[in-house]
């Protein structure tokens, strides 16, 4: 295996060009980079917590000072730790829980599991109730055809879209995701939207619009924002990070959105039932 230099996932040595974003691959390039990250964890310090925590334990876990951990907690987005052995990002974790602070880990394997985004070239917004004929404003649109780049057709319902990931830098992007979806990408430099009003050309108000008209219309979707605002603190967060542990930095965007997914998907998923539960519900399957 080798990691693509475009995407950066595994891909088979043997290939000529990328398995996910079909770049071409130099047969040149190394293939140990790919095993060194393959051993990557992580461990997400989830924001909103700051009300709740222990700072004084916090900043023990995290080797910092309290008034940096206090800032770690009011940032809008998880903060992202990474490791190159599992203990020490469980002795993090239990750390973390110490101090009241919910953390979520995760692996390399995680990141990588997660399909490349299809770029879309149109979407089309479909009304599907009564109205004016405008989803914008009857917002009564239950589902949504995009037509990606190589030609193939995606109908996408709302039910089914659970993440989008927004991005302003260097253009506008919004990445959707799902459990049951194929990641789908916009992007105002070459996504036309139809169905909200204006015309083919205007791309980027389009996007706009489409990122207003989205939680409106299906308000269960979770929005996460804040690429441009948190690559700018990384590198002066690098100079308090304890030696133990290193802040996660995202090359690119393609790595931001897939590693935010991961990190929303693990925090909503429900907590799995206790060893006790599992038993009663063993011996209710089996009665039945």
């Amino acid at each position: 295996m080798r990691a693509c230099p475009r995407c950066d996932r595994a891909t088979r040595a043997q290939r000529a060009t990328c398995l996910y974003c079909g770049g071409r691959l130099d047969p040149r390039d190394a293939a140990p980079r790919r095993t060194l990250r393959a051993r990557r964890y992580f461990v997400a310090l989830l924001p909103g917590q700051a009300h709740a925590a222990d700072i004084e334990r916090l900043a023990y876990a995290l080797d910092v000072s309290e008034f940096h951990a206090n800032q770690l907690l009011r940032r809008l987005v998880p903060v992202v730790f990474q490791f190159r052995h599992p203990r020490d990002a469980a002795a993090l974790t239990r750390g973390l829980a110490h101090a009241g602070v919910e953390a979520v880990r995760f692996t390399q394997a995680d990141i990588d599991a997660v399909p490349a985004p299809c770029d879309v070239a149109t979407l089309t917004v479909v009304a599907s109730g009564p109205g004016d004929g405008s989803p914008y404003r009857s917002s009564t649109s239950g589902y949504v055809d995009a037509l990606d780049v190589t030609g193939a057709e995606h109908r996408v319902f709302l039910r089914d879209i659970r993440a989008a990931v927004v991005g302003d830098a260097p253009h506008h992007v919004i990445d959707l995701y799902g459990d049951l979806l194929a990641p789908l990408r916009l992007r105002a430099r070459y996504t036309t939207i139809r169905g909200l009003g204006l015309k083919d050309f205007e791309r980027t108000a389009a996007l706009s619009r489409f990122e207003t008209w989205l939680p409106t219309t299906a308000p269960h979707i979770g929005f996460d924002r804040g690429f441009k605002h948190e690559a700018t603190l990384l590198e002066s967060e690098r100079s308090y990070t304890g030696a133990s542990s290193a802040r996660e930095r995202p090359r690119d965007w393609d790595a931001w959105s897939t590693r935010t997914w991961v990190v929303r998907r693990l925090r909503d998923r429900p907590p799995a039932p206790a060893a006790d539960e599992q038993q009663r519900q063993h011996k209710r399957a089996a009665g039945a």
